[in-house]
């Protein structure tokens, strides 16, 4: 896409944004480059020297100890060799923490070995001193003496010179990196020096680039383009707008294609205007009219509503005697259930009674059975009791007593057996008529029910009618107040369409305060939005987006 054909909201937020970015280079280098020297500048004074402060206080501490043993081994005085010795294990201290401190630092390969050897070092060395301040102790000079002169001193003396060397080796990487600093500062100025050049350079070419552009699309110079936006917006249509040959997508030549569209459109207001005023006078009267069927219409309305309230009311009596019949229909299916479970209990009782007297008759045969071998066993022992002549004689009379007992018994078994007979078929004939009873019972519960059930759907069907007229009452009252809202905007509309025709008449005499050229014609509307002078000028795009 070619520059001119950007918007210039778009042309300001790209030259911008390449400025900021040129800036955002600048800086990032800039901060890069002092992030460099400030890492160089940390590593020597955080690093390079903590380390060598550290090793001149292990340096010290050795000193210290070779110091008070040779300060001991000259001392004849017990307090004063006590008051010496005192000093050993606060500078071992001292020598600890610095050692341990500087083996916690970023070391290389040269300072651990280093670390590892002044360690080492301490190990054969604090044994020594331990070994000749025992000696003094003990009281043994001249063997504490050998021991100093010739195993601790020598041995202090080399660790000593262990440290000594890796302070020198310290030095030496201090002044390397303080160098690497320097460089590194250096290099970041060259490249903040070159790269705000090359920054400047591309800001002015962007620029000129950006107001080349705007001034091409403005046609001319701003002010020219202010004087003739005033003079339009004055309403002097008349003057020409001056354009460049060959220009015809710029603001003035738009500015100019706009006046002419703009005395079309005046031309064609002013005679449209008394057509406006003719039609609001007919659209005044026609609301006359409606505002006169509203009202009808509202009274309609009203009496509508005033029927469906009466048949609300009916619907609402029928559904609530829906309800009680409803309420009856089931207390009277509950009784009939009530009273059929009574009668199956009584079939149930029964039908046990008849079972009852079907084993009485079994036990009454028994009986009858047993008289009946009574009788038998009597009349054979009143035969042989007459055989025994005088001596059976009590007998046969036993026997003629038990023998009267047994027919008797077996006459009343006799007897219970017929009213019991006659009883189970009583009680077959009551059976039959319970379950009958049972059956027609049955059948009102069933028809209880089904009345039930349609005096439900009775109820059920009152209360949708009785909903339904409720949503017919409440749209007939929404419709009464659309009614009576529509009253009021038609009255609103006729004093609009009043207000509308003199406004007409206002627009009339603005449209005439307008001075346009001479001789023009009045074309058609669609002429507004025409190609222009030309002929080839495509509709208007907005400058400032």
């Amino acid at each position: 896409m070619k520059l001119s054909q950007w918007t210039v909201r778009r042309r300001l937020i790209v030259s911008y944004l390449l400025m900021f970015m040129l800036l955002m280079v600048v800086a990032v280098t800039g901060f890069y480059g002092l992030r460099v020297s400030n890492q160089a500048l940390h590593h020597v004074v955080d690093v390079n020297v903590r380390k060598m402060a550290l090793l001149e206080d292990m340096s010290d501490a050795v000193h210290v100890v070779s110091r008070v043993m040779r300060t001991v081994a000259l001392l004849d005085d017990v307090a004063a060799r006590t008051d010496q010795e005192r000093k050993i294990p606060e500078t071992r201290e001292k020598y600890n923490k610095a050692f341990e401190s500087l083996k916690a630092m970023p070391l290389d390969n040269a300072g651990t070995q280093f670390v590892k050897e002044i360690a080492h070092q301490a190990t054969v060395t604090r044994p020594l001193n331990d070994r000749f301040l025992a000696l003094e102790l003990a009281g043994d000079k001249a063997a504490a003496a050998s021991v100093l002169m010739k195993e601790a001193i020598p041995a202090n003396t080399q660790w000593q010179d262990m440290i000594h060397h890796f302070i020198t080796l310290q030095r030496g990487k201090n002044l390397a990196d303080e160098h690497q600093a320097e460089l590194a500062y250096q290099e970041s100025i060259l490249i903040m020096a070159g790269i705000t050049a090359s920054a400047l350079v591309l800001v002015i070419v962007i620029s000129v680039a950006i107001t080349r552009s705007l001034l091409k699309q403005l046609g001319g110079e701003p002010a020219y383009a202010v004087q003739v936006a005033g003079i339009i917006a004055s309403g002097d249509l008349s003057k020409p707008v001056i354009v460049e040959a060959g220009d015809n997508s710029s603001l003035l030549f738009a500015m100019s294609e706009m006046r002419q569209a703009l005395s079309v459109m005046v031309a064609e207001l002013r005679s449209s205007a008394g057509e406006l005023a003719h039609s609001s006078d007919e659209i005044a009267s026609g609301n006359v009219d409606l505002s006169q069927r509203t009202e009808e219409q509202a009274s309609s309305l009203e009496e509508t509503a005033a029927a469906l309230e009466q048949l609300t009311e009916a619907v609402r009596l029928n559904a609530e005697n829906a309800w009680k019949a409803n309420q009856l229909a089931s207390e009277s299916t509950a009784l009939a259930g009530t009273s059929n479970d009574m009668v199956a209990a009584l079939i149930r009782n029964m039908d046990a009674i008849g079972e009852s007297s079907g084993k009485i008759v079994e036990i009454i045969s028994l009986i009858d059975g047993i008289a009946f071998q009574t009788n038998l066993l009597a009349l054979n022992a009143a035969v042989e009791a007459a055989r025994a002549g005088e001596q059976g004689r009590g007998f046969a009379v036993v026997a003629s007593e038990v023998r009267t007992l047994a027919q008797r018994s077996a006459s009343a078994a006799k007897e219970i057996k017929d009213l019991i007979a006659d009883s189970e078929l009583k009680v077959k004939k009551g059976t039959g008529l319970v379950k009958e009873t049972e059956a027609s019972i049955s059948s009102m519960v069933s028809s209880v029910r089904k009345v039930g059930e349609v005096i439900a759907e009775i109820d059920h069907a009152s209360a949708e009618q009785r909903t339904g007229i409720e949503h017919i009452q409440a749209a007939i009252a929404n419709i009464d107040q659309v009614t009576q809202k529509n009253s009021t905007l038609v009255e609103e509309a006729a004093a609009a369409s009043e207000s509308m025709r003199r406004l007409s008449h206002q627009l009339e005499d603005m449209a005439a305060r307008f001075m346009l050229a001479e001789g023009l014609s009045i074309r058609p509307a669609a002429a507004i939005a025409g190609k222009g002078r030309t002929g080839r000028q495509p509709p208007l795009k907005p400058l400032l987006s």
